[in-house]
């Protein structure tokens, strides 16, 4: 029968719950006060504190867990923020048409590549190079119309979409191989 190696032992969630409340009543406490506080709060909960030891030596955990214990109150409930933290709000997704995706794609293959650019030069190329660049201004205008975005915007996310790209095919080529 194999084991598992355990490197983190939790503490229960009755001893959790009971150093959250510990350390939110002493949060602004002096150092020398924490502790004396601590010491005292560990002798009203010998038996808790005792039982948790078993528990957690049962399960392979050579440490000593009072002192886990404090540094856990000390350092990271203390400080822990209360608030809730809303989550952020997605923004909406920008694409580009197929036929520009597909130039990419193109270019990618014929010059990028066999050429060894750097992303800066084939995105620079891509730009400056007439058969590849038709539906550029289209675009641009595209994303201003559709996604209210600025000129600078647009060209933004087209040569960002464009090393994306380029990263992506390098790293699928990087696979292949």
């Amino acid at each position: 029968i194999m084991t598992e190696t355990v490197y983190r032992f939790k503490l229960s969630k009755t001893i959790m719950s009971l150093m959250m409340e510990f350390s939110n009543t002493h949060r602004f406490d002096e150092i020398p006060q924490f502790r004396e506080s601590w010491l005292r709060w560990c002798e009203n909960n010998k038996e808790l504190i005792e039982t948790e030891q078993l528990r957690l030596k049962n399960l392979g955990c050579e440490k000593d867990i009072q002192d886990k214990m404090y540094k856990s109150v000390r350092y990271y409930f203390k400080n822990k923020s209360t608030e809730k933290k809303e989550p952020k709000k997605r923004r909406k997704y920008i694409s580009l048409g197929c036929e520009i995706l597909d130039a990419m794609t193109s270019h990618l293959d014929t010059h990028a590549f066999p050429n060894n650019y750097k992303p800066e030069f084939a995105y620079n190329n891509f730009v400056s190079n007439q058969d590849y660049n038709n539906g550029l201004d289209e675009e641009i205008q595209r994303l201003q119309d559709e996604f209210q975005l600025t000129e600078i915007e647009a060209e933004k996310k087209i040569k960002k979409t464009y090393k994306n790209r380029y990263y992506q095919k390098q790293a699928f080529r990087k696979r292949s191989f």
